[in-house]
């Protein structure tokens, strides 16, 4: 009798934790999907939604057009595609809604709903204030954050969401970071890359360089198109062989 009495307690506790996690899953989800109750302030500027849990500044529309402006770098950007965009300046927000990518700066969750989380932003510089509590230096401001954010969302629909998530990082990221930042020293960043400068490893350093390297090689050296980039049919270690060889 006492061993029937743990059995049954032990497949109670079971069916409590398994239910227990189905329901915080579920309601995680939903909270992916519909996050709007979390946020008090919203501004709209064009086909981009900004939403915040603390007033959002008048600059911030000068920052959302200088993003939306480096989306024309995309022959896929489509006007009539709405951005919600979520300022998470709490940082439970931001944890709560990336999950166990709460250490990144910005996030897309594209294979949901194209929702973009933002850390938390100080609109005096125009810089997200990171993981550590430090501005990102550099050249990625918050228009280069946008910007990536909103070309993963607008590159799904003519990907679709499996052949998208199936890209190696470098054309995903890769291609972001062309359609983000504009001005990159493509020659200057060849040059370290054959150095072996460890700036453009993305397993050291976390930039994506060396992956828009690949990409600006490509579409205008090589001069293939966005169609071709995204059809996964390069070859990573020629292609970085013939970057290579470019620089001599």
């Amino acid at each position: 009798m006492k061993r029937t009495g743990s059995i049954r307690i032990i497949r109670l506790t079971l069916f409590f934790f398994l239910t227990l996690t189905a329901v915080l899953s579920a309601a995680w989800l939903a909270l992916q999907c519909f996050p709007q109750p979390l946020f008090r302030y919203q501004e709209s500027w064009s086909n981009v939604r900004v939403y915040s849990d603390r007033p959002i500044p008048p600059q911030a529309k000068l920052f959302v057009d200088t993003a939306r402006a480096r989306l024309t770098r995309c022959p896929w950007n489509d006007t009539s595609v709405v951005h919600h965009i979520f300022l998470c300046q709490s940082r439970w927000r931001f944890a709560l809604l990336t999950g166990p990518s709460y250490k990144v700066s910005g996030q897309n969750s594209i294979y949901l709903k194209r929702n973009i989380w933002i850390r938390t932003v100080n609109w005096q510089t125009g810089r997200i204030i990171n993981y550590a509590g430090k501005e990102v230096p550099g050249d990625r401001t918050l228009p280069y954050y946008l910007a990536h954010e909103m070309t993963h969302g607008i590159t799904i629909p003519h990907t679709g969401r499996l052949v998208y998530y199936r890209l190696p990082p470098w054309i995903r990221e890769g291609y972001a970071d062309y359609v983000a930042r504009p001005d990159f020293q493509f020659e200057a960043m060849r040059d370290a890359f054959v150095r072996g400068d460890l700036r453009v490893d993305p397993f050291t350093s976390g930039f994506y360089w060396r992956y828009q390297l690949k990409v600006q090689y490509l579409l205008e050296i090589r001069k293939i198109s966005v169609d071709s980039l995204f059809k996964n049919a390069i070859d990573p270690t020629q292609l970085e062989t013939q970057i290579r060889e470019g620089a001599r």
